[in-house]
């Protein structure tokens, strides 16, 4: 299929307001294939960056129109653009800002009823044909839990390594969270703006069990700033 996100962009924008396009319907056809969407409630789409948010808009449209499924959105690029983005395109029903481990579960809890969608914390959601923006808080870096990629084919995600004999596999962690710096053209003090560290106890224990669930001893670290702690 000669698709290009990067070439096609204008084409991807102008689809999503309407304007018939069979190249990016097909394309679009094509992304919902990948995976099976059908029987769920609730669909999540992450987003790192702006041209996943262009995959996110089509697959939104898509998901839309085939089912009755709440869509929501979360990741970097949300946290930065959310609220921006929600009221300049018709995609999904809500967006989740900053960490999202709690506001998903509130949010699941307010489509069975149990609670108001006042009551999720860090959601944008429409109301009335308006933004609404629930006040955002913050999960402690202390309290994640180990991560579990039990349920993951790992043996896709090994790399071959001229330094090593065999295919590294790469489990990634996080120590620390955001930065002591605070400078204007960094993004990250918008996406994490406290700035955290694990205990010592808690990082060495879950790096040990790491690597004796997963028999590797590559580690990539995801923090923002690896340096500010010793």
């Amino acid at each position: 299929m000669d698709f290009n996100i990067f070439r096609d962009e204008k084409e991807i924008i102008d689809y999503i307001y309407g304007h018939p396009n069979r190249k990016v319907a097909q394309f679009t056809e094509h992304l919902t294939q990948i995976a099976c969407l059908e029987g769920y409630d609730l669909i999540g789409l992450s987003v790192l960056t702006y041209f996943q948010f262009l995959f996110a808009l089509l697959l939104s449209k898509k998901i839309k129109s085939m089912s009755n499924a709440k869509v929501v959105l979360g990741g970097p690029f949300i946290t930065v653009y959310g609220e921006r983005l929600f009221s300049q395109f018709p995609i999904g029903d809500y967006m989740i800002v900053g960490d999202g481990q709690v506001p998903l579960l509130r949010l699941i809890e307010h489509l069975k009823g149990r609670i108001s969608v006042e009551a999720v914390p860090s959601l944008l959601y429409r109301q009335d044909g308006l933004i609404k923006a629930n006040p955002r808080e913050f999960f402690p870096i202390e309290d994640l839990h180990l991560p579990d990629f039990s349920d993951i084919p790992l043996d896709i995600y090994r790399s071959k390594i001229p330094i090593i004999e065999d295919m590294g596999l790469f489990l990634p962690y996080q120590i620390t969270r955001g930065c002591t710096y605070n400078c204007s053209f960094c993004k990250r003090r918008v996406v994490n703006p406290v700035v955290e560290f694990k205990s010592y106890n808690k990082a060495v224990k879950e790096l040990r069990a790491m690597k004796e669930r997963y028999q590797s001893s590559l580690f990539f670290f995801g923090d923002d700033t690896i340096n500010c702690s010793y």
